[in-house]
């Protein structure tokens, strides 16, 4: 074989391998498009079916700002509000499979007390879940109670997972829409502790103190999930939050951290706040009377001592019922006879003796 003849093979031997390594990369790059194609269409797809299951196929709102978001450890649907964090979603009906029971809120975000309201002189209720009551049917709440009781309208405005700043800021905002000739503020020592959070289900109000004076933070409360940068991508995606529903990582992600605490873990921050609170609830005596109830869970006394200690100071009637034998033992929610006997409890109280008599 002549040198040119060996030359030239060897070129062709080079061209040939050249094509199969051109061949080859069009067929990867081929094969990562069709991949890359396909999840979109899925994606796509996807998105479309979880628009159509939520009925905003055409939606451009922020989803956080926009859907229903589910309380975490209950059946309860709630929406984003600009002044408490978040509120019961007007409207809605939700039924929860843990307990058989179906929670209704009317137009206006209150829980439904299983009736037609009645006329006369308002009551209004505030609280967080054991004043909306988490875990039993609408008619049994003690706000349903009272009402059977009374045959006064009394209006439920508690919220899962309330804290007793978003309770305070609640009963301001409700006791101007309904001037309601009596007010009771229900609170658990949990709801003290929460004083402590910028973030507990979501973004929620806090306050903070100098020279004895509260300092109203979050005003108004930043959008539910949208203080992270997945939440500022992917927020608009229903899909991803029809996702996150089912992942907790990811609704850690889209939502933001459960809990964020303000002031570390030093209680007595929480504490103070909660007896300035109460000076603060106090300021509504001139527009209505007011009762603040103490009720017990686990054990936990302290926060809810603190608010019956400092109502005193304040000259606001209270009931106690943290050692009380009906309520003894309480871990998750009152059941519908202990929210029959703090009903019952709660009409021994002067401002409804006054309405009885």
């Amino acid at each position: 074989m002549t040198t040119i003849e060996s030359y030239n093979l060897s070129d062709a031997s080079r061209v040939r391998g050249h094509t199969r390594t051109i061949s080859l990369r069009k067929k990867v790059a081929f094969a990562c498009v069709a991949v890359v194609l396909s999840l979109f269409v899925l994606l796509i797809t996807g998105e479309v079916t979880a628009r159509l299951m939520r009925g905003r196929l055409f939606s451009t709102q922020h989803v956080m700002s926009a859907t229903l978001l589910s309380v975490e450890g209950a059946g309860c649907p709630t929406r984003y509000d600009s002044l408490t964090g978040w509120v019961n979603s007007p409207g809605s009906s939700k039924y929860d499979d843990r307990f058989g029971v179906t929670y209704n809120i009317d137009g206006q975000g209150f829980r439904s007390n299983g009736q037609p309201r009645p006329n006369g002189p308002a009551i209004l209720c505030v609280g967080d879940s054991f004043t909306f009551g988490d875990e039993v049917a609408d008619a049994d709440t003690f706000s349903a109670s009272l009402e059977r009781e009374l045959s006064l309208p009394v209006y439920n405005a508690g919220v899962v997972n309330f804290g007793f700043d978003q309770i305070v800021l609640e009963a301001e905002r409700r006791v101007e829409q309904l001037q309601p000739d009596i007010l009771v503020v229900a609170i658990i020592s949990a709801d003290v502790l929460r004083c402590q959070y910028s973030s507990f289900q979501g973004c929620k109000p806090w306050f903070s103190v100098k020279d004895g004076i509260l300092k109203h933070e979050y005003n108004p409360v930043p959008s539910i999930g949208q203080s992270g940068f997945v939440s500022k991508v992917f927020g608009y995606s229903h899909l991803i939050v029809y996702l996150s529903e089912f992942t907790p990582s990811l609704r850690r992600r889209v939502y933001g951290e459960h809990r964020t605490k303000v002031e570390h873990d030093d209680e007595r921050v929480a504490f103070n706040v909660g007896r300035l609170l109460v000076h603060r609830l106090s300021h509504l005596r001139s527009k209505t009377s007011i009762l603040v109830v103490a009720l017990p869970r686990r054990g936990e006394r302290v926060g809810a001592r603190l608010v019956l200690d400092e109502s005193d100071r304040c000259s606001l009637e209270s009931v106690d019922l943290l050692d009380s034998v009906a309520l003894y033992g309480i871990e998750s929610h009152p059941t519908a006879g202990q929210h029959g006997f703090i009903a019952s409890e709660l009409l021994k109280a002067s401002v409804f003796q006054s309405l009885i008599d």
